[in-house]
């Protein structure tokens, strides 16, 4: 009867560190890692583009990881990273070629190649068209904000340096040499407005805010002309006492009142 009893209370002593030892083997069994495969792919030569550094930015709930590989002969370049990517917290992916970053979109997908484009860069702006103009008035505020959509058409970036007197130019309304924009590398000089970005194939916004004359006169004359242009002033009941556009009466945008105006 003892010889039973010690071994009932063995086998009670033993079955809590079993378990304990299988849950602690199924924890470790779920951090896998994954590979994040890709290649950098020259847009302007229609090559594959061999050492190129390429970063990728990791979030997590907690931290956000950075790592960094070189493209091979094939331009393919691969990450090994913990946890897949989705929809809520996705990878980013970034290449600098020639001085110019250039981004993937954004992976929430494993099971398809990353591809980024890269392109060769020109000082010309010929294939650099204004596509959309909107123009905001408050003149309560006695502010403009302007809001302008650019797309390169061509194969390469336009790129013409940093600084001041580079870059994509934009006149500033008549008698006014000051504006603000949240946009990094955007500056004025002089009466011109300069965005120094790059730009690459694609399109591009851009974003500035200046004062409204003190002579109540908004006149801009733009280097790029806009197939699509509209100007909103509020408030709607604001006077307007000439235009060279078309007064299309009251419009409301969001819990704004606007009057808009369209070129005749």
């Amino acid at each position: 009867m003892d010889g039973l009893y010690k071994k009932i209370r063995m086998r009670r002593c033993v079955c809590p560190i079993l378990i304990e030892l299988l849950l602690f083997t199924t924890l470790t069994l779920d951090i896998t890692a994954v590979e994040l495969k890709g290649k950098v792919f020259n847009g302007t030569l229609g090559r594959s583009e061999a050492s190129v550094v390429v970063q990728l930015v990791h979030h997590s709930a907690q931290t956000a990881e950075v790592l960094v590989d070189t493209t091979n002969a094939e331009g393919l370049f691969a990450f090994e990273i913990q946890g897949e990517p989705t929809a809520e917290v996705p990878m980013l992916l970034s290449a600098e070629y020639e001085g110019v970053p250039y981004r993937s979109d954004r992976v929430t997908d494993l099971s398809k190649e990353v591809e980024i484009s890269v392109y060769e860069s020109t000082d010309k702006d010929f294939s650099i068209e204004m596509i959309s103009h909107h123009l905001i008035i408050d003149t309560k505020a006695r502010q403009a904000t302007q809001i302008l959509i650019f797309q390169n058409t061509g194969d390469r970036t336009y790129k013409t340096g940093t600084g001041h007197g580079h870059g994509i130019e934009v006149p500033l309304p008549n008698g006014l040499i000051e504006a603000g924009s949240d946009i990094s590398g955007v500056h004025t000089h002089g009466s011109t407005l300069v965005d120094s970005r790059p730009v690459p194939p694609g399109r591009m916004q851009l974003s500035f805010t200046t004062e409204v004359p003190a002579n109540g006169r908004f006149v801009q004359i733009l280097k790029y002309g806009a197939p699509s242009v509209d100007a909103f002033i509020t408030p709607s009941t604001a006077e307007v006492s000439q235009t060279s556009m078309q007064d299309l009466g009251p419009v409301t945008l969001g819990d704004r009142d606007f009057r808009r105006f369209l070129p005749e």
